[in-house]
Formats: C-alpha cells, sequence, structure tokens
C-alpha cells in the first residue's frame, strides 16, 4: 500500500509538473519598466489598456512586467530573461529600452521590441531615425517642450536671473534636455546653474547645495527618472527655501512641483499599445512604422504648492492651465 501510495504521489507531481510547464496558447509581451514613479507607471498602465481597447485582452495576452528599479546589474539581467520570455518586449524608459535592445542585437534576437518614455530614440541609437525605424525596433517618444518650459519659467516668474536643473549624469534623456534647456535660457538672458545627482542618496544634499550656493531664483526639473523618484524629497526642501519648481511632467507636480507644461504619460503609453497591437495584427512592422509623439501638452499648476512657499501665480497662467491643484 505504502509503494503505492508513493508511485501515486510521484505520478501526481509528475502530471502537475507538466501542466505548469504548458502554454496555454497566448501571447506573450514582456514589460520593462526601469524604475517606479508615476509617470512610468501611468506607461504601463497605458500600454495595457491600448493593447486591450485593440482586442488584445488577457484572454489573448500573457503579460510579462520586470522592474529592477533603476539597479544596473538587475536590469542587464532582466533583459535577458524578458528576451528568453516574451514574443515581444515593451521598454519603459530610455535605460531600459537602451539595455533590451542592445542585448537583442549583441544575441542577434529579432522579436519585436517597442519603447516608449524615451526622449531621443535616435541620439540613444535604438532606431536609424525616427521616420524609418529600421530593423525590429519602433515606439513612442516623450521628448518634452523644453524650450516652452523655459519661457513658462519666464511667464511664472519675470524677474528670474538665474535657473538651477538637478538631473542624473548617466541618463541620456536628462542631457538633452538640459543642453535645450540651457540654450533656451541663454537665449532669454538667463543664467542656468547645473547639478548631477548618481543615485537618489544625493538628491537631498546637491539639490539644497544648488538652491543656496548658488543662489538660483527657480529650480528647473526635467523628465529625469532618479529625480521624479525623488521628488518627495526635493519638495521638502523647496518648500524650506520657498523656490518655485517647473517640472518635466505633471505627475511631478502633483508630488510638490510647481507647474509643468507636458505630456500625458498614460495617453502616452496608450499610443504605444495601440501601435503594438498593429505590429501583432500584421498590419505594421518596427521598421517602417514611425516613432510616434504625442502633439498636445497639458498646463498644470499646483496652487496648494504655491501657497506653501508664498509665491503668486500670474493669472494669466491660471486662466489657461488644464489642471489647477488645490486642497
Amino acid at each position: 500500500m505504502k509503494k503505492f501510495k508513493l508511485f501515486a504521489l510521484f505520478l501526481l507531481s509528475f502530471v502537475l509538473l507538466g501542466l505548469v510547464g504548458c502554454d496555454d496558447g497566448r501571447i506573450k509581451i514582456g514589460i520593462l519598466q526601469y524604475v517606479s514613479h508615476d509617470a512610468l507607471d501611468a506607461a504601463r498602465e497605458g500600454i495595457i489598456e491600448g493593447l486591450k481597447n485593440n482586442g488584445y485582452d488577457t484572454d489573448k495576452v500573457e503579460f510579462l512586467v520586470y522592474n529592477p528599479q533603476a539597479e544596473k546589474t538587475a536590469l542587464s539581467s532582466m533583459s535577458k530573461e524578458i528576451l528568453r520570455k516574451s514574443d515581444m518586449v515593451i521598454a519603459i524608459a530610455t535605460p531600459a529600452a537602451v539595455s533590451v535592445v542592445a542585448e537583442a542585437k549583441n544575441n542577434k534576437i529579432d522579436k519585436p521590441i517597442l519603447f516608449t518614455a524615451v526622449t531621443d530614440p535616435v541620439d540613444a541609437n535604438l532606431v536609424d531615425s525616427n521616420e524609418n525605424p529600421g530593423g525590429n525596433v519602433t515606439g513612442t517618444s516623450d521628448m518634452n517642450p523644453v524650450n516652452e518650459q523655459i519661457e513658462l519659467a519666464l511667464e511664472l516668474m519675470p524677474e528670474v536671473k538665474k535657473i538651477g536643473i538637478v538631473y542624473t549624469s548617466s541618463e541620456i534623456n536628462s542631457q538633452i534636455q538640459v543642453n535645450m534647456a540651457i540654450n533656451k535660457a541663454q537665449e532669454l538672458g538667463i543664467t542656468v546653474e547645473t547639478a548631477t545627482i548618481t543615485s537618489t542618496n544625493d538628491v537631498s544634499q546637491i539639490t539644497r547645495n544648488l538652491i543656496t550656493s548658488k543662489n538660483i531664483d527657480l529650480l528647473y526639473l526635467p523628465t529625469d527618472n532618479l529625480v521624479s523618484s525623488s521628488m518627495s524629497t526635493i519638495t521638502e526642501i523647496t518648500e524650506e527655501l520657498n523656490i518655485p519648481t517647473v517640472c518635466g511632467e505633471a505627475a511631478m507636480v502633483e508630488k510638490g512641483g510647481l507647474v509643468t507644461l507636458g505630456i500625458d504619460y498614460k495617453e502616452l503609453g496608450i499610443l504605444t499599445g495601440e501601435m503594438a497591437a498593429k505590429i501583432l495584427s500584421g498590419e505594421k512592422t518596427p521598421a517602417t512604422y514611425p516613432v510616434q509623439r504625442l502633439e498636445e501638452f497639458e498646463l498644470v499648476i499646483n496652487k496648494t504648492q504655491a501657497e506653501k512657499i508664498g509665491f503668486s501665480i500670474p493669472s494669466s497662467l491660471l486662466s489657461r492651465a488644464s489642471k489647477v491643484i488645490e486642497e
């Protein structure tokens, strides 16, 4: 009897292992999100929504979501795993896209790869051009209206003489925005002081030092992953020192920034999901599917934050705002 029970248990285990290994026939879409913060979370939600809206719901698709939380070793290993397990990969943010595309090229993997929340896909060597990407990679850009954001800073504070910028030195997307901001500020006669961070541990000291030692009037924060993840820390400092902030996107304003003219990352994700659906259906191929971007920008103002730092928002901005945050 014992032998029979042992045999039955072994047989049951074998059957269960077989079931675990079975493929249920659904398309496997891997989503590689570089780090958790509101903008990238919204993009991920939008991707899934965009696919579902176009017939690719969980009955047809299994979503494999990976997030290395900006840790380089984890990003590298996850890039390998997601390419091995997925039929299509969607990378969120420039570092994630660069990692997974490099891994695919190194191993001659030609699965379709899409990206979103990438500032400049050409400069990041993800595509040949935005119009004709080439290869198996395409997606959506979150290039901000940086020039207009610096003009917004001047409208917000007409007396501004010096702007400070905090950004991550290793993020290509951030460097591009900073260069654009410096050029536009110089054109408007505004001095720019910059400070770079390498991890969230740097943010408090470096931000405080930039504001106090350089005597800046206003802080500009680009769409930078580490900066976005550290908005609560930055907000504590700007509240204490009464410094207004112009941000790269709306989620940063909701976390304590003052104002932005930027894109809706949920909508950007939806657009990316729609692109993925067209590639899955065979209607489009990545090589000839141009990189897409949103054409409309939202003016978002945090009036509650303005009151905390004793700052008066010009009525000309309040009257044009798409959204005003107030208690």
